[in-house]
């Protein structure tokens, strides 16, 4: 019984734990973010994310090995909600932020082709700009000269577009973000991260 008890103690603690680390603080950051010191960052990548796949829809069939789920089947990334899965410190120089994007608790790991979608990016320690994204088992490097890219300039034509036509629709953080950027105002002078 006793064991029990001790076993119950550890599993609840662990769990604590690992679910504090998504824990929004009185900053409305993670406070694992928080504690890294790493919002720059943090914003950056969410941003970055949003900006690849906003007008991508997300296959949750094949995510969950479903037939379907027709009240959802028509939902756009830049619909979703973008969490912190968790960040990586490597060799002190490098930092590693996961993140998946979430309608309610569904995840969605793949585009409506069948793609799987990018599950964080690495930055070295005080750039803003990545070094690499990371998929799921692999790290690509990409140009950062290629400003045709969305992870290079999120801003693209199609973007921009695709968050004027659905500025109600999209998550608030994306569309606060977009009105931080000018992307509503009537002139073209927006400026990128």
């Amino acid at each position: 019984m006793a064991r029990t008890k001790i076993i119950s103690v550890i599993i609840s603690s662990m769990l604590f734990a690992a679910c504090g680390r998504n824990l929004i603080g009185a900053s409305n950051y993670p406070k694992l973010v928080d504690s890294l010191g790493v919002r720059t960052i943090f914003d950056d990548a969410r941003w970055r994310m949003y900006c690849v796949y906003c007008d991508q829809v997300c296959d949750f069939a094949t995510t969950y090995r479903a037939n379907k789920f027709d009240d959802i089947d028509s939902l756009t990334f830049g619909q979703l909600t973008l969490k912190l899965d968790t960040i990586v410190v490597k060799h002190n120089d490098s930092i590693q932020i996961f993140m998946s994007f979430f309608y309610d608790t569904l995840r969605c790991n793949f585009t409506s082709n069948k793609r799987e979608v990018m599950s964080g990016l690495a930055y070295k320690r005080g750039d803003s700009t990545p070094i690499y994204y990371i998929l799921p088992g692999a790290y690509k490097f990409y140009d950062r000269l290629d400003t045709g890219n969305r992870l290079t300039k999120g801003l693209q034509p199609e973007v921009i577009k695709y968050i004027k036509e659905n500025k109600d629709k999209i998550a608030p953080w994306f569309r606060k973000e977009a009105e931080k950027y000018g992307v509503f105002n009537d002139n073209d002078h927006m400026r990128e991260r």
